[in-house]
This record gives C-alpha cells, structure tokens and sequence, in this order.
C-alpha cells in the first residue's frame, strides 16, 4: 500500500492551494483516504467547519460536529481501516449552510479493482443506488454520468478525487489527480448529488450490496 509520503497531504494549507490549482467553482479503498467538503467561496475559510484526523478516535477536532461513526472497521495507525461495507456515516447536520454547494476530497487507494462498481460516497442513507462510484478506475456518478475521463486509478497505489457541486449551476464536476474527468448537470429534480436527508456515507454499496471493497480513511475535513 502506498503512504502517506506518497499521497497528497492532508494538511489543510496543501488542500487549498490544490484548490487554487483545480479552479474549482464557487461550489466527494485497504486504502488511504484524504476526504474534505470545502465550501462554495474561492477559498474555504481558514478553518474547516469539521476536522477529523483520526488519531485514534473518530472526533471532530473543532468540536463542532458529532463524530464520524464507524461501520464495523477499525482505527489503525491514524487510519480507519474497513473491510467491503465497512466504511463511515458522516451527519451533517447544523454544519453545513448548504448542502447543494460543496467540494469532497478523497485520496484514496482500493486494494483491488474488482468488483467493477464500487460505490465511494452515497448521499441517501444506503437505500437507493445514486452516488459517486470508482468504475474499473475511473470515476463515475450513477445516474448523472455513468464514467469516463482521461485520469485511471490503480490498485495499491493512491489517487485523489475531487467532486465538487456548484449549487448555484446545479452542475457536479470530478477530479482524478486534479485532472477534470467530466462535468454533469444536475438540476433535474430531485438533484443526485445533494443529500435530503443531512448525512453521507462512504465506501459502503446501497442495501449492503456487492459494490464495495476494502480499505482505509485517513483524515476528513469540512468547509462550509
């Protein structure tokens, strides 16, 4: 598995300046996972809304947000490490002004390609099948844009994904590496990419399906 010397940092300073990097707009694996919601401003605030680090618990640094809670995986050297629908539940509630307008950060590392499928970050509670997917290592959002782009993970080794959702557009881009993989509409009601119930899960298939596979989150920041 590739470390963390390997990986884009977590730190939040590194994150912005990648942001920069990306022009995003004003809008997200035995693995290694970055994950951040920035905000929808040209730069997130100085500090994130929530900053989970993961040393050895799963509490919110700012002591703002309830801690992530665990499906069934452990905490590993500053790493949650789970197996297939395994992952995490993230409750956004009272954090995030809006959850239309967002950016994820996921660096990532799969220990295997298969299934075909593997969900990454589902927006609905695990109930129904939309949601960011890796796709024979490319990324896709199931029903928006099934996959594509030029960007292609590989097993073992890390790899960064950036979605980010403008809510005044309506439109959902993905990163790979910071590479623009594509750009979907999502106004259509009711829109994919937003969650109506307040919370997110990751690396976890809807209805506990055969979608998923094993691996590890090392820190989750958010900006609101």
């Amino acid at each position: 598995m590739s470390r963390s010397d390997q990986s884009p940092s977590c730190d939040l300073g590194a994150l912005r300046t990648h942001r920069r990097q990306l022009t995003l707009p004003s809008k997200g694996a035995a693995l290694f996972v970055c994950l951040l919601l920035l905000g929808a401003a040209a730069l997130p605030a100085q500090t994130p809304v929530l900053n989970y680090q993961l040393d050895g618990n799963y509490l919110d640094d700012q002591g703002v947000g309830a801690p992530l809670d665990p499906h069934g995986g452990t905490l590993v050297d500053s790493r949650y490490i789970f197996g297939p629908n395994q992952g995490l539940g993230l409750d956004l509630a009272g954090t995030l002004v809006d959850t239309a307008d967002y950016t994820i950060v996921v660096t990532m590392e799969y220990d295997s390609l298969s299934p075909t499928w593997k969900k990454v970050i589902d927006f609905e509670g695990g109930i129904a099948d939309p949601g960011v997917y890796m796709v024979d290592g490319r990324v896709a959002f199931w029903t928006l844009f099934t996959r594509g782009g030029p960007g292609l993970a590989t097993a073992n080794t890390d790899v960064q994904l950036v979605l980010t959702r403008d809510g005044a557009t309506d439109t959902v881009k993905a990163y790979l590496d910071g590479v623009l993989q594509w750009s979907a509409f999502d106004g259509a009601p009711p829109p994919q990419a937003v969650s109506s119930i307040g919370s997110l899960i990751f690396f976890e298939d809807d209805n506990a399906g055969s979608e998923a596979q094993a691996g590890s989150v090392e820190c989750i920041a958010i900006y609101d």
